[in-house]
């Protein structure tokens, strides 16, 4: 979520202002930051929303022990990223092989909301492709999405305004913020970009992969439907989990972090 605190507070933006308990947050890794501990093999390595970055997951990072390692994903281009955006699947998914590599651990879980679920298993597609097995998550966890051939949208196409809309009303964008026009509208060349990458995805033929996988919905979601949640099993080779929380909408992510971090300690087998 777009919010005050998170996106307008330049001492928070993470290429300024880095974590700097951990010298692996560097130029070398600038995609990804790791804002929680890492003293155990227990990893998360997250991917956010449309118009999400590194620091986007702070609330729900701190739902974990220190030991648990915590890393987001800082697109291109977003979060202070002197990196240009993107706008297409392959080439985010390249970017970000290259960084994971280096810092996955053994016991490592992906989560993805909305977006970042797409790209999350789109990833995770490419490691298991190719047979990486010692660069593979142990598990996915994919938050409020439909699967990557849902998103044939034609939302990279909307004028700056019609976009600004559209995040408002995915409750994307935090209340103290919705009447920022110009600031909203400065963000919405991100937002294309977002969109464009989503398309591209849309566009790919993957093939089913085998990762245990929880998917993970709000019951008031008026963005993604519990049938587009459920199309997910077509893209796995097994069953996905289930795991639904109760009167919340889209960005859950905000309101429930502590419902989500449950999520995902039971993927990691961590007791909550």
């Amino acid at each position: 979520m777009l919010s005050a605190d998170n996106d307008r507070n330049p001492d928070r933006n993470p290429e300024r202002n880095p974590d700097k308990n951990s010298d692996r947050n560097s130029n070398r890794n600038q995609l990804f930051y790791n804002i929680n501990g890492g003293s155990s093999d227990f990893q998360v390595i997250s991917f956010p929303y449309v118009g999400g970055y590194a620091n986007s997951y702070q609330n729900l990072a701190k739902e974990f022990d220190h030991d648990v390692e915590f890393w987001v994903a800082n697109p291109p281009g977003h979060g202070g990223s002197k990196l240009p955006l993107a706008e297409n699947i392959d080439d985010v998914v390249q970017q970000y092989a290259d960084c994971a590599a280096r810092i996955i651990k053994p016991d490592c879980v992906f989560f993805g909301h909305s977006m970042g679920a797409v790209v999350a298993y789109c990833l995770a597609n490419y490691f298991q492709t190719r047979k990486e097995d010692a660069i593979q998550p142990k598990a996915l966890v994919i938050s409020a999405s439909g699967t990557p051939g849902s998103w044939n949208s034609s939302y990279s196409k909307l004028s700056d305004d019609a976009l600004v809309e559209l995040m408002i009303s995915f409750g994307a964008v935090a209340e103290e913020l919705i009447n920022e026009h110009d600031f909203l509208l400065s963000l919405a060349p991100v937002f294309r970009s977002d969109y464009r990458i989503l398309e591209s995805a849309a566009e790919k033929k993957l093939a089913p992969i085998s990762i245990p996988v929880f998917l993970l919905w709000g019951q008031n979601d008026k963005a993604v439907t519990l049938q587009d949640l459920l199309k997910w099993a077509e893209c796995f080779t097994c069953n996905p989990m289930m795991w639904m929380i109760k009167n919340v909408s889209h960005m859950f992510v905000h309101t429930n972090a502590d419902e989500v971090g449950r999520c995902i300690k039971y993927a990691l087998n961590i007791p909550s």
